[in-house]
């Protein structure tokens, strides 16, 4: 008996991943810019742990993390900033442009990864898409014990329900978060980057929130309020 074995359907151990990189730099350091699919951020980044914080960052908060995971799931036009990390020497660039600015970038995993991935910026919203996936993962098996002893009327909505995790589950394979990686092996110099963002955000005020946040009606009004003719200087007597 012969057997044909395709080897192309194997799947290999793997400890890395590969994403089309641009390099540039920034303050002295070699910088690659990415986008990678938010399903892929607990593969390549390490998941925070509220209980244990991470040495070179802050403690996470959870509910945030939880908060942006359900802004997610909640908002198809969701918007987020690119997470700042640091590699401690384990990227590898194979440049594919003339210039070498452009090529493809592995990175180690994770767990298992030689050399991983620190986060500088962005643990929130690391936790957040592990959260959602988890709790997609763990919906869609519920729902699928409750398929085999559910009558015809709650199998329907059961099958609904399912398939809207699922489509869930692939906007966070399909759609893509930017990541930008410092190559900064030294650990004191990785920790005063930390320092250095923290100390130049600046978060939004009251005010600001109010006039652009659109997603409340109060905010919406608002905006319409002093944007009105009466609230936008003195009149034409003078009188103010």
């Amino acid at each position: 008996m012969t057997i044909t074995v395709d080897s192309s359907r194997l799947s290999l151990v793997r400890e890395e991943s590969t994403y089309l990189a641009l390099r540039t730099s920034q303050g002295g350091r070699t910088v690659y810019t990415l986008r990678i699919p938010l399903a892929d951020l607990s593969v390549v980044l390490t998941i925070p742990d509220p209980a244990k914080p991470d040495p070179d960052n802050r403690k996470v908060d959870i509910n945030h993390a939880k908060g942006f995971g359900q802004y997610l799931a909640d908002n198809p036009g969701w918007v987020a900033p690119a997470l700042l990390v640091r590699d401690t020497g384990g990227c590898r660039f194979e440049p594919i442009s003339e210039d070498g600015s452009v090529g493809y970038l592995t990175v180690p995993w994770s767990i298992g990864g030689i050399g991983r991935l620190i986060t500088i910026d962005g643990q929130h919203r690391i936790l957040g898409v592990h959260l959602e996936k988890k709790r997609i993962t763990e919906e869609v098996s519920r729902i699928d014990r409750e398929l085999h002893r559910a009558n015809e009327a709650k199998k329907a909505k059961l099958e609904q329900d399912r398939e809207a995790l699922l489509g869930r589950m692939q906007r966070l394979k399909d759609e893509f978060v930017g990541i930008d990686i410092y190559v900064e092996p030294d650990g004191v110099q990785g920790q005063q980057m930390f320092v250095d963002v923290a100390d130049n955000a600046k978060g939004i005020s009251g005010a600001v929130r109010a006039r652009f946040d659109t997603s409340r009606i109060a905010n919406r009004t608002l905006s319409d309020i002093v944007t009105h003719p009466l609230f936008l200087g003195p009149t034409s007597s003078g009188t103010g």
